[in-house]
């Protein structure tokens, strides 16, 4: 798997700390437009080099939130 669009569901306001174990493959994540508080752990996503955030309830992003995405380009 290279793309995941969970974008717009509004009733995901959380997503577990495991979620994305074996996704490694994983490119482009799109979780923009839903209800999330937090960002999730994105450490399995070696590979992620686009990330969707934008139109959530982000009210914190803690230090570390990025950590390992050495090859994430876009961030919106």
């Amino acid at each position: 798997l290279r793309r995941l669009d969970l974008g717009e569901l509004k009733r995901l306001s959380y997503i577990s700390e495991g979620a994305f174990e074996g996704l490694s493959n994983l490119r482009y994540l799109n979780l923009g437009m839903c209800n999330l508080k937090e960002i999730p752990n994105l450490t399995p996503l070696v590979k992620l080099d686009e990330l969707e955030m934008s139109g959530n309830q982000l009210s914190i992003i803690r230090p570390g939130s990025f950590k390992g995405l050495i090859h994430l380009q876009k961030l919106w």
